[in-house]
């Protein structure tokens, strides 16, 4: 067999109380496998690197184990190593010593050094277990699907289209724009907005490489990363566009007039209407409510024959795609539940999305107070989150009042923090103020009441800590942008999960921004948070560099599901009741086999092998065989003079495990009976893992994992959340208490939360005392 390395950084001095040379000692005296232990001063350096290199072909070594940091930051750039070295980058175990060791016993250093020669000693048995993996080719549909045609759709579009790729466009909307088109300017320099959206438009409808479907919707998304299914329903416009001309002729002789329900009714159209005003190319629809309207037998008398269809009906077309880029945007905050703002829902009380729509007169005289704060950190009447959008628009709308009224109309805006951290925010805040005089007041707003000529606001001065009343003609609530209306069936047909707010959940907002649990669907925009227009094209050109690192993917990762036993393939039936997709059941010799799909680019999470009644199922690198390597050998051997619980633990690769590392780097101590080990996800461990951890020493099991419904495999911790569930009656039945396993899902920022919990498991265990199997 080949030799097994040990590397050991020191990280500097990031590893005290640790003492490298001691345990380095022990494992070549205790541990047969190894007869070298090589420490460095920091490993995660280019001549750190370069000495695993040296000493890897110096040394003749084929298996690898490395202590050091955090593995998050660290695998991949020793995989690469490993590489250049001339192992199989599998070969490899990395145990964090200072996160997981170092940082949270720094205060039991006899413990700490205890715990970290039992974690490099399990890691070398755990090695051997591996065997090399071979990443495989893979077919990759050179095509992006972008869903949502707002900014940062058509950013993205166009960016990828210019890279030479192909890109399909879907918006709902008869046309092109999004939330822009319902916009006078934009901030912070209060350039047109229709000069930015056209020159959008035209550039995407121009585009050889872009096919735009507007007025359309994705019914269904089938497949995995590189090869997906794109199902698109077309609604009916009843009318070919390129047909019309003299438009506003036309429309003079239809008497009849509609609520345009593209602006939320603010406006009103004819039969024949375009969506918003001088959209480009021009685009022209009859809504489906309306086609028998008597306006559209007139209508039909003033254009050519064969303008317009009254019997066209939705079609549905298909589309392939290697990666999806979702950018539907978002929806505003519905201020109706705000009654004490809402002065009896006067005339006067306007939402910021109304003000878009208003209109003054030349040398107008009154008074607008815009409520820069209205329905944010509110959960109970409003939204429990706030941002900067609805200051900025406050500002920018006060700045257009006075441009369009000469200055004649008195402008104040309330705000309760000024949300302004982008640069040239803060700047263009005092352009308002200075050059506009645009009276800003840190307070808040608590009612806004009718009287007989206008309203009355009261509120309370933060700077000058008093209550005041105000009267003003006009009041603008700037309300929050919110998740989409279509938010909940988009996530659930691309498979990745919402936060707790509804917005597309990012894996990782600050880590991995614009990527999702699905590792072929990116998102920006305000889909997945609210910004601005800056935001929006920052986050689309972010999307699209992950998206053609997809396309230009030509193998898959290496994490494949695989049956043991060809024999047995007949009995995975009920895996494949919980990981369809990977399946297929063919029928031989009148027999039903299921069968494992060779789905290429899914990126899997093991969900499927605990079903497998015969354990037939394993996950290429997460073999089952090295859980149990580590179970069995994480407490052989471990001093335990004066008892305390031993508590094997299970930490989610992509959710668990890397908030751990957050508790280590706060340097948040916790007992150093807790022995973590590194499973792919929640739903992959097996729950015999479980009962063998208590057969091998344990008196607790601890789990964690990341939060249901988000994450890398967010849906699939549900299952495990039952799996367990369902677990306590067989412990209870087996003697064992249900208190000894704790399963916890949590998300990366719940520090104190985890924190807590192990210690209430700690004293939990130690109160239910040896388990004495």
């Amino acid at each position: 067999m080949a030799r097994i390395g040990v590397f050991l950084s020191k990280e500097g001095k990031g590893l005290d109380p640790l003492n490298l040379q001691t345990i380095a000692d022990r494992l070549v005296e205790e541990v047969q496998e190894i007869n070298h232990v090589f420490i460095h001063e920091d490993l995660n350096t280019v001549q750190g690197l370069e000495a695993i290199s040296q000493e890897i072909k110096n040394q003749d070594i084929g298996y690898v184990v490395i202590g050091c940091g955090s593995i998050d930051q660290r695998e991949e750039n020793i995989r690469k190593t490993l590489n250049t070295a001339g192992i199989n980058e599998y070969l490899l175990e990395v145990v964090n010593l200072k996160e997981m060791v170092a940082n949270v016993h720094s205060e039991e250093p006899e413990k700490a050094n205890e715990k970290a020669f039992q974690l490099l000693k399990t890691a070398v048995i755990k090695v051997e277990q591996s065997k090399p993996l071979e990443k495989t080719p893979m077919r990759v549909e050179q095509q992006v699907l972008v869903v949502g045609g707002g900014v940062a759709g058509m950013t993205a579009s166009l960016r990828i289209a210019d890279a030479g790729y192909s890109v399909v466009l879907v918006e709902k909307s008869p046309a092109l724009g999004g939330k822009v088109a319902s916009l006078k300017n934009l901030w912070p320099k209060l350039e047109e907005a229709d000069d930015l959206m056209r020159n959008l438009s035209i550039s995407c409808h121009q585009h050889e490489n872009i096919v735009i479907y507007d007025y359309s919707e994705v019914k269904s998304i089938d497949g995995v990363r590189g090869d997906f299914d794109v199902e698109i329903v077309r609604k009916p416009r009843f009318v070919q566009s390129q047909k019309i001309v003299n438009f506003e002729k036309i429309t003079e002789s239809l008497k009849t007039d509609f609520p345009n329900k593209h602006t939320g009714g603010r406006t009103v159209n004819k039969v024949l209407y375009q969506p918003y005003a001088g959209c480009v190319p021009p685009l022209f629809l009859i809504d489906p409510e309306n086609i028998n309207h008597p306006d559209v037998k007139k209508l039909i008398t003033l254009v050519p024959d064969g303008t317009v269809n009254q019997n066209e009906k939705e079609k549905i077309v298909h589309e392939k795609a290697g990666a999806v880029i979702m950018a539907f945007g978002a929806g505003m905050m519905d201020c109706s539940g705000l009654t004490n703002l809402t002065a009896a829902n006067s005339e006067n009380v306007h939402s910021a999305s109304d003000f878009e729509f208003l209109n003054f007169k030349k040398d107008e005289e009154m008074s607008l107070l815009w409520v820069a704060d209205a329905g944010s950190n509110d959960p109970k009447n409003g939204v429990a989150y706030a941002s900067e959008v609805p200051l900025m628009t406050c500002v920018k709308q006060a700045i257009f009042a006075k441009k369009m009224s000469n200055g004649k109309i008195h402008t104040t805006v309330v705000y309760s923090d000024r949300r302004s951290r982008t640069k040239g925010y803060e700047e263009f805040i005092k352009t308002a103020e200075e050059k506009y005089q645009v009276q800003m007041v840190r307070g808040a707003v608590s009612n806004v009441t009718s009287k007989s000529n206008g309203l009355s606001v009261s509120l309370h001065d933060l700077i000058q800590g008093k209550e005041q009343k105000v009267s003003v003609d006009k009041v603008v609530l700037a309300q929050e942008v919110v998740a989409h209306d279509d938010s909940q069936h988009l996530a659930s047909i691309v498979d990745i999960g919402r936060d707790e707010t509804g917005f597309l959940a990012e894996t990782h907002p600050s880590l991995e921004p614009c990527s999702t649990s699905n590792s072929g669907v990116f998102v920006c925009g305000d889909c997945a948070s609210p910004g601005d227009i800056r935001a929006a094209v920052l986050t689309a050109e972010s999307a699209v560099a992950k998206a053609m690192a997809v396309l230009a993917q030509k193998t898959s990762e290496p994490y494949r599901l695989k049956q043991k036993d060809e024999q047995l393939a007949r009995f995975d039936a009920p895996a494949k009741e919980v990981s369809p997709e990977s399946f297929q059941t063919n029928d031989e010799g009148g027999m039903n086999y299921t069968r494992l799909n060779n789905v290429f680019g899914k990126t899997e999470s093991g969900v499927s092998i605990p079903a497998s009644p015969t354990r037939n199922i394993e996950l290429a690198g997460w073999e089952l065989s090295k859980s149990i390597a580590e179970i069995e050998n994480i407490w052989t051997d471990a001093k335990n003079d004066n008892w305390e619980p031993r508590i094997t633990g299970f930490a989610s690769q992509y959710g668990g495990y890397p908030l751990l590392e957050t508790l280590g780097r706060e340097e948040v101590s916790y007992s150093s009976c807790f022995r973590f080990l590194r499973v792919r996800s929640t739903a992959h461990l097996d729950p015999l893992l479980v009962l063998k951890s208590f057969f091998n020493g344990a008196d607790g099991v601890f789990i964690i994992g990341g939060p249901l419904g988000k994450g890398k495999f967010h849906n699939d911790n549900y299952l495990a959340k039952r799996r367990f569930k369902a677990l306590e009656g067989v412990l209870d039945a087996g003697g064992i208490e249900p208190d000894r396993v704790k399963i916890l899902f949590v998300d990366s920022h719940q520090i104190d939360e985890v924190a807590d919990q192990l210690q209430k498991f700690h004293n939990a265990v130690s109160s239910l005392g040896p388990l004495g199997i």
